[in-house]
């Protein structure tokens, strides 16, 4: 945890317990982000890493051509499993729609990137 104390550290405001959670995980205390490092977007988050701006909680298969192109590096021995998750929604009666079967059958693959899903 000693590799964050210090660094700027880059905020979804919509995921953020990230960085709380993780600290909690690994025993570490971080502090407030600062106004100008919290971001809308998780893209953006990502995007200001990639640039060198400070540190990010990286979402698994969302950051993974990053990681494969070495644009972002892992602390590995940091990791945390999260248990947070994403939920696809639809009326009862849209559940047949061909493209809405289609368009799960996508996010599931992309989610799970290639691996079999259970959903």
């Amino acid at each position: 945890a000693d590799e964050v104390i210090g660094q700027p550290l880059l905020h979804d405001i919509y995921w953020d317990t990230d960085w709380p959670d993780w600290a909690r995980a690994v025993g570490a205390t971080v502090g407030e982000p600062a106004a100008d490092m919290r971001f809308a977007l998780y893209k953006g988050v990502i995007k200001a890493a990639v640039n060198g701006m400070g540190m990010a909680v990286g979402h698994g298969e969302m950051v993974a051509k990053e990681l494969a192109t070495g644009k972002l590096v892992p602390l590995e021995h940091l990791s945390v499993d999260s248990e947070k998750s994403y939920h696809l929604v639809m009326k009862p009666s849209s559940a047949g729609d061909r493209t809405l079967v289609r368009l799960k059958k996508w996010l599931l693959q992309e989610c799970t990137g290639g691996r079999p899903s259970n959903g």
